[in-house]
């Protein structure tokens, strides 16, 4: 899967102009489109004819205020797109990008006051919940927006779990490896057994209850996907780790400052369509890396 016309909203806060800054070297990398979106919400009038001159005056502040941003980017050699849409913003976010044709939808996870801080914004969750394309959620606190070479990370992280969903990650893993000449990782989680006991204290086990059998089934189903970058030129390794699934790989990012997540998630309709997979939730939620989440359709 390419990705070459990415929409990214943006807000006029610090966070979504720190998220653009690193999101342009990753565009550079796809050889990929920006399309600019803001937003306008004009205050409610109980008057119509100032209700309509409000919402002409957010128009032309968004319009000036993305023309800023897009004459810089312009400047640098970057394609980019200037689109101002009224209404309500996670709305006008998934319109917007079925009306351009953009390919991802990048946003950042706004966590800039305390009580946000381990949750979404509103605007950025309900699109992750409710969009059929990827999202690309980048914290703006994370070290990455810091890094020499905004947007290239050197390391491609892709949970696999031995589904067909959790596949559907691979190809848009690889294409971002090789555009970013990173290396890959594919990690597969393997749970540990769940004991019962009884009586004061903690009783041995002498055997595994088929974690070695788990963990070397997942070695092998990794292999092939190494196998596949390798065959692309992509450095790539497995890991077969135990432990709870989020947790691991959460880890496996710590020390790695300019990681790149990429991970399956449900997509769909009705109720169910409200809920992120909880793997996908989680890791996007507590991750301080930038998570591309792939949307899986009953359409697929």
């Amino acid at each position: 899967m390419t990705f070459k016309k990415i929409l990214v909203p943006l807000d006029g806060s610090t966070n979504s102009e720190k998220v653009l800054a690193w999101l342009s070297g990753l565009a550079g990398k796809l050889g990929a489109e920006l399309v600019l979106l803001a937003v306008s919400e004009p205050g409610a009038s109980p008057a119509p004819a100032l209700k309509d001159r409000a919402a002409e005056d957010a128009a032309q502040a968004a319009a000036s205020y993305l023309e800023r941003q897009a004459k810089a980017l312009r400047e640098r050699g970057f394609a980019v797109t200037a689109v101002v849409e009224p209404g309500r913003p996670a709305d006008a976010i998934l319109t917007t990008a079925d009306r351009v044709g953009a390919d991802m939808i990048a946003m950042a996870t706004h966590r800039d006051r305390l009580v946000e801080r381990g949750i979404l914004g509103s605007v950025t969750d309900t699109v992750l919940r409710t969009a059929t394309l990827p999202v690309l959620a980048v914290n703006p606190d994370g070290d990455h927006l810091s890094s020499p070479a905004p947007g290239a990370p050197s390391t491609v992280i892709v949970p696999l779990d031995g589904s067909s969903l959790a596949e559907e990650s691979v190809p848009a893993a690889l294409d971002i490896a090789a555009a970013c000449g990173a290396g890959v990782i594919f990690i597969w989680a393997v749970h540990l057994p769940t004991y019962a006991v009884s009586g004061p204290g903690a009783e041995f086990y002498g055997i595994d209850y088929g974690v070695s059998g788990e963990r070397e089934h997942a070695r092998k189903y990794l292999a092939k996907f190494v196998e596949q970058a390798e065959s692309r030129g992509i450095p790539a390794r497995a890991h077969a780790a135990l432990g709870n699934a989020a947790g691991r790989i959460l880890e496996e990012t710590r020390n790695v400052p300019d990681a790149f997540i990429v991970i399956s998630s449900h997509g769909r309709g009705g109720f169910r369509r409200m809920v992120l997979g909880s793997v996908a939730d989680k890791i996007v939620r507590a991750s301080h890396h930038p998570v591309l989440v792939m949307k899986h359709t009953a359409s697929k």
